[in-house]
Formats: C-alpha cells, structure tokens, sequence
C-alpha cells in the first residue's frame, strides 16, 4: 500500500513538474516574442525617424540590410510616363524616383516605393498598392507610438521631478 501511495505520489510530483516545465518554456516563448516584436517596432520606428532627419539614403540601406536585398538607387525627378506622381520604382533601374527634393524626406512615399522594391523579383513586380500601403502603415505606427511612449514616459519625469 505504501508503495502504490509512493509511486502515485512520485507520479504527481513528476507531473507538475512537466506542467512547471511546459508553462516556463511557454512563458520563455512568450517572452522572446515579446523581445521580438518590440525590436521590430523599435527598428520600424527608427527607419521613419532617419528618413523624416534628412537621410533617406540611410534608412533604405538598413532595410535591404534587414531584408537581405541590394539597396534600390534614390533620385529626385520623375522618369517619363511617371510625371504627375510623387514617387514610383523602376525594377529595371533598381532606383525610387522622387518627385521633389521635400519628398526624400516623406516616409509614406520612401517606404511605399522600398515595398515595391522588396517585393520585385527577376523584374516582375509581386505586390499590390494595398500591400505597399499596409507595410507603410506598420512604420508609421511604430513610429507615432514610440513617440506616444517617450511623450509619456517624459511627462512622467517632468512630474516626478517637480514633486
């Protein structure tokens, strides 16, 4: 009898202690993910910053280093049969023509032409505005809640530091 109460015993202390182990990793996972998706808004957030300081140039370096593509060349003036827009990207030329010079520094346009870019493959175009668009989104966001963020975090240091 004190056997079975023994191995019945052992058999639940092993059990939790699986249970503790799956729910740690669990916890473990969770947390990388947490890791993860918080460098991929601070990254996100930190291309729209560089492009809005003046260096476009910059910012597309880094996301083809990111998405492990050549850099697409940057150019201001608008190819023919593209006139009347603010942006486009030609795959033949790998470059993102920009209307203005004020352009080079909007990362709606930067951002929305590198999609092109990202998704253009042995010349054939495979995205679509509304993709283009939506990865534009994702950056903006990033970027307006870190600002969000660091707003809140420095009002509540101003109010620390005036009590």
């Amino acid at each position: 009898m004190k056997l079975q109460f023994l191995a019945i015993y052992l058999g639940y202390i092993h059990m939790f202690t699986i249970l503790k182990l799956t729910r740690h990793a669990q916890l473990h996972e969770w947390l990388l993910e947490v890791e993860r998706t918080v460098r991929e808004e601070s990254f996100r957030a930190s291309v729209v910053a560089l492009i809005l300081e003046g260096r476009p140039e910059e910012a597309l370096k880094i996301l083809s280093d990111y998405f492990k593509v050549e850099t697409p060349r940057l150019e201001v003036g608008m190819p023919k049969r593209h006139t009347g827009m603010a942006g486009c990207y030609l795959a033949s030329k790998a470059t993102i023509y920009v209307a203005g010079r004020e352009r080079l520094f909007d990362p709606r346009i930067i951002l929305h032409e590198f999609y092109h870019h990202l998704r253009t493959t042995g010349g054939k175009h495979r995205g679509t505005e509304k993709h283009a668009n939506n990865f534009v989104r994702g950056f903006i966001a990033a970027y307006v809640d870190r600002d969000r963020t660091s707003c809140k975090r420095d009002s509540s240091l101003i109010e620390a530091n005036q009590s």
